[in-house]
């Protein structure tokens, strides 16, 4: 793994356990459903490793001008257990990129977007002062479906489906929203502290 790699993980688990340090909006609480079928969708895409599934992620990002290539990519994810929280991070690109993070309740869950780059230049709204090396984007519109329920156990691994639309944000004052859809699979679970 890339040291860049390991520094944008350190930097997410950091700021997603002190997730209301931004004046950003809040991330809603949704659900996620259950379809013991889905295993058979995921096995179109082969692994590469135990954390990425091959090509299994779309993007789309919208905007003034730019819009991000609609072609499958491969998404690795980092996922922990903390007490009855299971959160999963979605890592595209190493000195900038997107991705996702999901964090499981019991029957509930959050699911956001992220946009992170290597300098400042993210804006929630296009007034607000300053710019943020990343933003995390709760959704318009969501769906996860996962493989099966979670059991919230060390040595778990979970399965699923991601699907999103995010709110805007501004990008050197151009905005953008992202859209994405990716079949992910966890590592087994570790017990962060």
């Amino acid at each position: 793994m890339k040291i860049k790699h390991i520094a944008v993980l350190f930097v997410l688990v950091q700021i997603t356990s002190g997730i209301s340090a931004q004046s950003k909006p809040a991330l809603p609480t949704g659900f996620y459903s259950i379809d013991n079928k889905f295993p058979q969708s995921l096995k179109k895409y082969p692994d590469r490793w135990p954390t990425t599934v091959v090509n299994s992620m779309k993007i789309n990002v919208f905007g003034d001008s730019y819009a991000y290539p609609d072609e499958p990519i491969e998404c690795p994810t980092r996922a922990y257990l903390k007490h009855d929280t299971i959160t999963i991070i979605c890592i595209a690109g190493a000195e900038g990129g997107l991705g996702y993070f999901l964090r499981l309740f019991k029957d509930s869950c959050t699911l956001a977007a992220y946009a992170y780059s290597d300098v400042p230049s993210y804006k929630y709204n296009k007034t607000e002062n300053g710019e943020w090396f990343m933003v995390f984007l709760p959704s318009v519109t969501q769906k996860i479906i996962l493989s099966h329920r979670p059991q919230f156990k060390a040595g778990e691994s979970i399965e699923g489906l991601v699907q999103l639309k995010s709110v805007p944000y501004y990008d050197n004052d151009r905005q953008y929203v992202i859209e994405l859809s990716a079949y992910f699979k966890t590592a087994s679970l570790k017990i962060s502290q």
